[in-house]
């Protein structure tokens, strides 16, 4: 019971960490507040009918951590660096 609470609480605090970060992109701001209210809804659904308690709920879940991690990424440096333009050799005439 204890271990389930932490991952609820653990998805939870991190859902609303995604929703707050997405803010500047409305995409993913949606996207984002779309899961956390089907996981609510998921946890709600499993505590008033624990007989229709089914596995699949916990995929978004598992999306919003994705997303989660998808918008925490920076996007890739180039690692070569630039060659200055004294560096180019001339061609030849």
């Amino acid at each position: 019971m204890l271990g389930l609470l932490l991952i609820v609480g653990f998805i939870l605090r991190l859902a609303y960490q995604t929703v707050r970060s997405t803010s500047n992109d409305p995409e993913y701001n949606r996207l984002a507040i779309a899961l956390t209210i089907a996981f609510i809804t998921y946890m709600v659904f499993g505590l008033v009918s624990p007989t229709l308690y089914l596995r699949y709920g916990w995929v978004s879940a598992a999306l919003l951590i994705a997303l989660a991690n998808h918008h925490r990424v920076p996007a890739p440096v180039s690692v070569e660096p630039a060659l200055p333009s004294a560096a180019v050799a001339p061609k030849p005439a």
